[in-house]
């Protein structure tokens, strides 16, 4: 701590003396003479040998004035212990004023204008100590008390949220590796918080104890292994189909994070899950591949591990609390939506009024391996389900001469105007979207004049 004193201030040749001792004392140490590249500069007087003097003599002016006034911030804590540990050592009282240090710091600055000094002591955070409550002649008029190397490790908790945003470039790339483990910056992020801000610990337990609890439950989640029944590779995509672990149960709609350590050990991915929640013996997943991790499943052989974190709950979990549904998806969006069809084949009579489902896709080839579904579904109940598959422009003939494929540009304004007009009982209607975000705002647009309600699932 270094020791700061002004040949114009005649109260405060105790100043140091007073501030070090009371840290000193109600930490229970006894204080030692500080090494010469830690003092002030005295007029008159050389820094080493004359150091236990200078101290003495503050002291002594201390105990003669017989009270000593203090001034920092309102803690409850320092206003009953410092001037408890201050009397104990010196024999002196001490006088609290509690308040902020920056209102302390415009106090001190008309004092020392008008040169008509109160207080004694302000016990203060750097900044204010070495910033703001200079002297206009170069000198400080104070000592800081509670010095931590805020500056410093603010700089670093800068640094590591640069580290941390940087991260998230390998999150699309050949190294997720990397992208994982920038998480674990995290780590050192929140101990140097506790450091740089103590009092961050209070509003963090918490917070800190339930995430804490959630990754030590999930650790048992995620370790139970399946293994592959079947592989099948049709188009762009990859449909997987694996034992099913003891107690997995979801609903229609629900995904997963799938790892496969024989693929990459740290690498976890969220995936629909395709299959009606009825089918308890394995669990299917149809997982387009589009990048480095998808396209590595396509070598995946029947007999290979796979780690399973789940089920969690997406908003197609609604689909059965409306009776009146528009289903939208594009591309692979139609996976999370598989189930929920598989679902109603299962149930005895129909539990909607209406669903109009609008699957896009570019080629209507992708369309092949759940046509025979939905087809029976729509046979199963043909006053309820309205099918509606758009292929685009790279769909040959023979994969739009199938029923319910078509090939056309779709106006959703007007469409959802048509559909608003059958409406006629005045039922409330939800969207259901799954696919890319630019498609979810225009749905959400275009819901906007007819009060549809509208949930999306957006990648």
């Amino acid at each position: 701590m270094r020791a700061f004193t002004n040949r114009r201030l005649s109260r405060r040749t105790f100043l140091a003396a007073a501030a070090s001792l009371s840290v000193l004392a109600a930490c229970g140490q006894t204080p030692t003479a500080a090494p010469a590249s830690n003092q002030a500069a005295k007029p008159g007087g050389s820094a080493g040998g004359d150091w236990q003097k200078q101290w003495d003599s503050w002291v002594e002016g201390a105990k003669k004035e017989g009270k000593l006034v203090l001034a920092s911030g309102p803690s409850p804590d320092a206003r009953v212990q410092v001037p408890a540990a201050f009397k104990k050592a010196f024999g002196v009282d001490v006088e609290y004023l509690g308040g902020s240090t920056s209102d302390l710091a415009n106090r001190l600055r008309s004092e020392q204008a008008s040169n008509q000094y109160t207080l004694d002591v302000i016990i203060a955070g750097a900044d204010t100590a070495y910033l703001v409550l200079y002297g206009g002649n170069g000198q400080p008029l104070l000592v800081t008390l509670q010095a931590r190397p805020a500056n410093e490790t603010g700089v670093v908790l800068a640094l590591l949220l640069a580290l941390l945003a940087a991260g998230t470039a390998f999150r699309r790339s050949a190294r997720f590796e990397n992208f994982y483990l920038s998480h674990f910056l995290a780590i050192p992020f929140l101990a140097i918080c506790f450091w740089h801000a103590p009092r961050f610990a209070a509003w963090a337990a918490l917070p800190l104890a339930l995430y804490l609890a959630d990754r030590f439950i999930r650790f048992f989640w995620m370790t139970r292994p399946a293994t592959l029944t079947q592989v099948e590779n049709a188009g762009d995509d990859t449909r997987l189909v694996m034992t099913r672990p003891e107690g997995f149960a979801y609903e229609a709609g629900d995904y997963a994070f799938l790892c496969v350590p024989s693929i990459s050990r740290l690498e976890w991915h969220p995936f629909s899950l395709t299959n009606a929640p009825s089918d308890r013996g394995n669990l299917a997943f149809r997982i387009r591949r589009s990048g480095t991790w998808t396209r590595a499943l396509a070598q995946l052989q029947v007999g290979d591990r796979v780690h399973i974190d789940g089920p969690f709950a997406s908003p197609s979990r609604e689909l059965f609390d409306y009776r009146d549904c528009i289903v939208v998806a594009s591309g692979i969006g139609i996976t999370p939506f598989i189930s929920f069809f598989s679902d109603l084949l299962d149930r005895p009579a129909p539990t909607h009024r209406r669903i109009a489902l609008y699957w896009l896709e570019r080629d209507a080839a992708a369309f092949a391996d759940v046509h025979p579904l939905l087809a029976r579904v729509q046979a199963r109940w043909p006053e309820v389900v309205r099918l509606h598959l758009l292929g685009g422009a790279a769909s040959s003939p023979e994969s739009l001469a199938r029923p319910f494929v078509e090939r056309r540009r779709i106006d959703w304004a007007e469409e959802f105007r048509a559909l608003d007009a059958a409406n006629a009982t005045g039922t409330p209607v939800k969207v259901f979207f799954c696919g890319n975000r630019a498609m979810s705002e225009t749905l959400r647009a275009a819901c906007a004049p007819y009060r549809f309600s509208f949930r999306t699932e957006s990648f």
